[in-house]
């Protein structure tokens, strides 16, 4: 694509998904993000006690590529934070690929410095401080870009960085399979 001409919006729309839209918090339940949020940074602060919160993303069937969402953890919740594709069929749905890296507050040379990588299938991310071999500290940004249909799914590209209390952290449950 070409730099568009003044009044173009590029190919297929593509300029509309990289625009900043701003910042909204969420403290609880359950919120569907719309492609018009497409940039938007969501606040994650479910401190009210096991808050719990869920975001599902947007259905991939005519999704524009490029897309992207930024999930930061503003306040740390005994619950969890869901990240869910909108298709979570076992491996035909839409899936996760790449990863965050992965840091402990309290690990010493680097101990708990990993890569958490999403496996073939994954479709939703929990972050969640407290449950074993996951993260979601105070800190922790996670950020989704659709990339379009690869081999008959859609796919989210992941990429952050999240922190986590467990100095023994492997990030193996910060991905599951939803299905």
């Amino acid at each position: 694509m070409g730099i568009p001409l003044y009044g173009q919006n590029g190919d297929a729309n593509a300029l509309s998904v990289h625009k900043n839209t701003g910042y909204k918090l969420l403290t609880s339940g359950t919120y569907n993000a719309p492609e018009s949020e497409s940039g938007i940074v969501y606040g994650l602060d479910g401190t009210g006690g096991a808050t719990t919160i869920t975001i599902n993303l947007p259905d991939t069937t005519g999704l524009l590529k490029g897309v992207y969402y930024t999930f930061l953890v503003v306040g740390v919740s005994t619950g969890e934070y869901t990240i869910k594709c909108q298709d979570l069929t076992d491996t035909t749905g839409d899936t996760f690929i790449g990863g965050v890296m992965l840091g402990a507050s309290g690990a010493t040379d680097n101990e708990a410095a990993a890569f958490a990588q999403a496996a073939a299938d994954d479709s939703q991310i929990v972050l969640d401080n407290n449950l074993a071999d996951s993260a979601g500290g105070l800190g922790s940004s996670i950020v989704v870009k659709y990339l379009g249909y690869i081999s008959g799914r859609g796919h989210w590209l992941v990429s952050g960085n999240a922190g986590t209390a467990d100095p023994n952290s492997t990030g193996a449950a910060l991905f599951t399979n939803g299905s």
